[in-house]
């Protein structure tokens, strides 16, 4: 079960390829859309964004940026995202 339980991990935080640039608008959106995903519109985004919104975050590792509080889930995923936060909301902007 541990097992399982990383390899989940490893699959979903951080491993999706590099996304492409995104301008200031699309950035929004993705921001918008991602902060939608937990059915409220509260300027905070609950799943982790370096994770692809596939684990829940958590505010000990919240970061603001643009206007928003992300909750990550780890210190390893809060420092991806302060490194560049642009890639990190592309890459998990929702589809």
């Amino acid at each position: 079960m541990r097992y399982a339980l990383l390899i989940t991990f490893l699959a979903a935080c951080g491993s999706a390829p590099a996304p492409a640039k995104l301008d200031a608008a699309a950035l929004s959106a993705c921001i918008d859309a991602a902060d939608l995903a937990d059915g409220a519109d509260d300027a905070t985004i609950t799943k982790c964004a370096n994770c692809n919104l596939k684990m829940d975050g958590d505010a000990a590792f919240a970061v603001d940026h643009a206007g928003h509080s992300f909750h990550l889930c780890s210190e390893g995923c809060k420092s991806k995202f302060e490194a560049d936060p642009a890639a990190v909301i592309a890459r998990s902007c929702p589809k």
